[in-house]
């Protein structure tokens, strides 16, 4: 997979963006809540943060989702997606100075793509890391 697009992420992408959220590896490292998602719960909540998303486009297929708000960077990739460097590369292309980023402790892939596109551990609390670019 060579050519990445971002796209504004739009309420068709619901269903897809609830799936990645619902991936057991996704909950398991999730800041927030570690409970599978309901529909009804992520539709609300997808209506008011969408402005915040992009959908992650691979030679035209749809690979995640990345979140950026107040100068903060969360990513999705779909599982068909994953170790191609997709993350790593889409976050090269959206990270600024003074980025940060929540990783929970243990997520040590999430860890090394943030590191190896700049970002350094600058505190820890409540069980994550924060990193700073």
């Amino acid at each position: 997979m060579d050519f990445i697009e971002l796209i504004q992420m739009k309420m068709v992408d619901a269903g897809k963006m609830l799936e990645w959220k619902n991936y057991p590896e996704t909950r398991e490292f999730a800041i927030v809540n570690h409970e599978k998602v309901k529909l009804k719960d992520h539709l609300k909540w997808l209506k008011k943060n969408i402005k915040y998303f992009k959908i992650i486009l691979c030679d035209g297929i749809t690979c995640g989702a990345i979140r950026i708000q107040n100068k903060e960077v969360s990513i999705w990739i779909d599982r068909a997606c994953r170790g191609n460097g997709i993350a790593t590369r889409t976050i090269q292309i959206v990270s600024r100075s003074g980025f940060t980023a929540k990783i929970v402790e243990g997520n040590i892939a999430s860890m090394k793509c943030f590191i190896k596109c700049g970002y350094l551990p600058v505190s820890h609390q409540d069980g994550y890391y924060i990193f700073k670019k």
